[in-house]
């Protein structure tokens, strides 16, 4: 098959109700999502059309057509709305009617029901076979990563008698300039070898549209073989000024067996190290040390040299981020990058070691004065009198550090404290606990923290200290910000975190101008996981209790990372619901504190609404004139904006936002969701982490029940 054959392939139509009716399922006919073996056979015993388990240990199940004679049982075609899956919960069913097919959950609920007259049967998702009609207006959409089905980075499109592979600015669906287009399309695939062969062509993850093979015949071990691929280099075909190329921006792409394979430069790290598609990140301190305006350049920095590689945007200095960047296979020896790094400003830890450069003042001190012997004997002297102190300081740390319970976190003495904040002259910000200062650690090549200063002789204080320690101290995620140490001496109550350069939401939320779409989105996924993994996946689950645009700082990659845990409470491994005392702030607290009853983490799902409402309209607060009303509080606003339809008024008419009006509609659907008064008929956090991502439909809410003090901060 030629390459305008593969990139024309016109297949013949699978619908599935004529498979199913050729397979002689009867009407009433149903399958369960409670194993892999549901599954509806067809004729030929090639296909299977049913439930798949996302994962061995999941309780989602996929709705989904696969080749059903090979070990690896290919899906080819998945149930979907909006470009995304849908998935059902352990329990639900499939029912073959009258009208279609009907999916419940395990309560009797639809979740989605295909009539014949809709096409999503005939509308492929990632994969065409042979013989299968791919119509004019038809596309392809490509998966997010190699196992995430969600709707991903690259878009095939038929249109005007040609294809199109176009790359597509995730989350978004907006589109680049296409990165390949066919010639005029009038063949057919051919049919040659379908009786031994089994066809597909997919638009894998990665942006290349593949056609494969696999012999019906095979042995055990036998995978799909490549026939063709297009383009047939995309690390150089993706040319769009705008958007990352095939790799995430700050990396670059090598051609691999024919796919894209992404690295990163010198001293950086990829965004997500289980994604090598993500982009990357400076691996070292990016600001100005203290030392900094005495030292020269060539002291702080050096030039690493990176051969064969080149970003096409600029000329010999480029913008970044970088963009675009591919390994240059046609001028190997002829390209050159210079990639400026700082020296000994990464791998940094609060022992006051850089790269496993301690102990170096000390050996050039013993080079100055080897000549003598004299010297040499003080100088031996002062070493051991420096060893001894340091012990009995680090034994004393080791007493103080007792008395925070199950930490790992090192002790800061008071005069550390006062001398890295300059006396605690920088203030970063204030809340109800006390005051945070930046400071600069000069042992550490000029690494910035945060250091929160609590109010002395308050018993709330010294309870919200030993809570945050305890808390934050057994939590490890990268939507979490890092506590480093404490300081715990007489009445001084001392936190020390990671500093956080851009600062807290909501001054990025309620600036002019208001933070892009995008941008949006991936901070409400960050915060949303960062839930997830304090209510269910750390050693001890934690409710936070203050969830609010204050309490989510960004760093300067505008990473999104959940902070100030001082009023938060551990759950034991026999709890899910605890009492404890009215907290949190205005307009973000729930129902159920002023009821007198147990609290579980449905709490910060409440929050998490109005933070997330506050996301997508970039409001603090709305006031309007109603007729006689005088205001309207942020929810109710934001539900008459859904059941009226007015989502371009709730958005302010963000252009980005009605483009990706889709997402838009359900994010608004699932904060309504989270703001029920009933907290069992919020969802929990991993239902909505699975709602935000596409993988669960959500239904329509009904209308939140509000209670007085739900006014939000102005």
């Amino acid at each position: 098959m030629d390459s305008l054959a593969l990139s024309c392939l016109i297949l013949l139509s699978l619908p599935l109700l004529p498979f199913l009716s050729a397979a002689n399922i009867p009407l009433g006919s149903t399958l369960s999502s409670t194993s892999n073996n549901s599954s509806w056979i067809s004729p030929s015993r090639d296909f299977a059309f049913g439930f798949r388990q996302l994962n061995n240990n999941s309780d989602l199940f996929l709705l989904a057509i696969w080749f059903n004679k090979m070990p690896e049982r290919t899906i080819i075609w998945h149930a979907n709305e909006d470009n995304h899956p849908v998935l059902a919960p352990r329990g639900s069913t499939l029912e073959l009617t009258a009208t279609g097919l009907l999916l419940k959950d395990p309560g009797g609920q639809a979740i989605w029901d295909e009539k014949p007259n809709k096409i999503s049967f005939k509308s492929p998702t990632d994969t065409i076979l042979p013989t299968q009609i791919f119509d004019l207006g038809s596309v392809l959409v490509s998966r997010l990563t190699e196992t995430n089905l969600s709707k991903g980075r690259f878009e095939l499109h038929f249109s005007n008698g040609s294809l199109q592979l176009i790359p597509v600015a995730w989350p978004t669906p907006s589109q680049y300039k296409s990165y390949y287009t066919s010639n005029t399309c009038s063949a057919n695939s051919s049919e040659s070898g379908i009786n031994y062969l089994l066809f597909r062509a997919t638009l894998d993850f990665d942006g290349v549209f593949t056609e494969y093979a696999y012999p019906k015949n095979s042995a055990p071990n036998q995978s799909w073989f490549t026939i063709q691929r297009l383009p047939n280099n995309i690390c150089t075909s993706i040319s769009d000024e705008f958007g990352s190329g095939a790799c995430g921006f700050n990396s670059y792409c090598l051609l691999q067996n024919g796919r894209p394979f992404c690295e990163c430069p010198p001293e950086y790290l990829f965004v997500d190290p289980t994604n090598r598609f993500s982009g990357c990140k400076p691996n070292y301190w990016q600001g100005c040390g203290p030392d900094d305006g005495s030292r020269n350049a060539e002291e702080l920095y050096e030039i690493r040299e990176l051969a064969d590689v080149n970003w096409p945007l600029g000329y010999y200095q480029k913008r970044f981020p970088l963009a675009l960047g591919a390994y240059d296979y046609t001028r190997t020896g002829f390209t050159k990058a210079l990639i400026k790094v700082r020296k000994g400003g990464f791998r940094v830890d609060f022992d006051g070691n850089t790269g496993g450069k301690k102990g170096i003042p000390i050996l050039r001190g013993a080079l100055l004065l080897g000549s003598s012997v004299f010297f040499n004997g003080l100088l031996l002297l002062a070493i051991s009198l420096l060893v001894f102190v340091w012990r009995k300081r680090k034994d004393g740390n080791k007493v103080q550090r007792s008395s925070i319970s199950e930490t790992n976190l090192r002790f800061f003495s008071l005069v550390e404290l006062n001398e890295a904040t300059n006396g605690f002259e920088e203030e970063l910000g204030r809340g109800s606990f006390g005051i945070v200062y930046k400071g600069v650690f000069k042992s550490a090549s000029g690494n910035a923290v945060a250091v929160k200063k609590l109010d002395e002789l308050a018993q709330e204080r010294e309870r919200e200290f030993k809570t945050e320690v305890s808390a934050i101290g057994r939590t490890h995620h990268k939507n979490h910000v890092q506590l480093l140490g404490f300081c715990d001496e007489g009445l001084n109550r001392l936190l020390v975190y990671e500093f956080m350069g851009i600062g807290t939401l909501a001054n990025l939320l309620f600036a002019s101008p208001r933070p892009d779409w995008s941008l949006r989105v991936r901070i409400s996924l960050e915060i949303a996981r960062g839930l997830l993994y304090l209510h269910g996946e750390c050693n001890v689950p934690i409710i936070h209790c203050d969830i609010k645009p204050q309490n989510i700082l960004l760093d300067q990659d505008f990473t999104a990372k959940i902070s100030d845990f001082g009023l938060s409470k551990l759950l034991l491994s026999d709890q899910s619901r605890t009492r404890t005392m009215i907290r949190g702030t205005r307009g973000y607290v729930a129902p159920e504190w002023f009821k007198n009853v147990p609290v579980s983490a449905k709490v910060d799902v409440y929050s998490f609404d109005v933070v997330l409402l506050k996301i997508i309209c970039c409001k603090r607060s709305v006031e309007m004139e109603l007729g006689e009303e005088r205001s309207a509080i942020l929810t109710d606003w934001a539900y008459d904006c859904y059941v009226e339809g007015k989502l371009d008024v709730l958005v302010d008419n963000d252009k980005a936002a009605m483009a990706d009006k889709s997402r838009a509609c359900k994010w608004l659907m699932i904060a309504l969701w989270c703001i029920q008064e009933d907290p069992l008929k919020r969802p929990a956090m991993k239902m909505i982490v699975q709602m935000l991502e596409g993988y669960l439909e959500v239904p329509s809410p009904p209308m939140p029940l509000l209670h007085s003090l739900q006014l939000t901060e102005s």
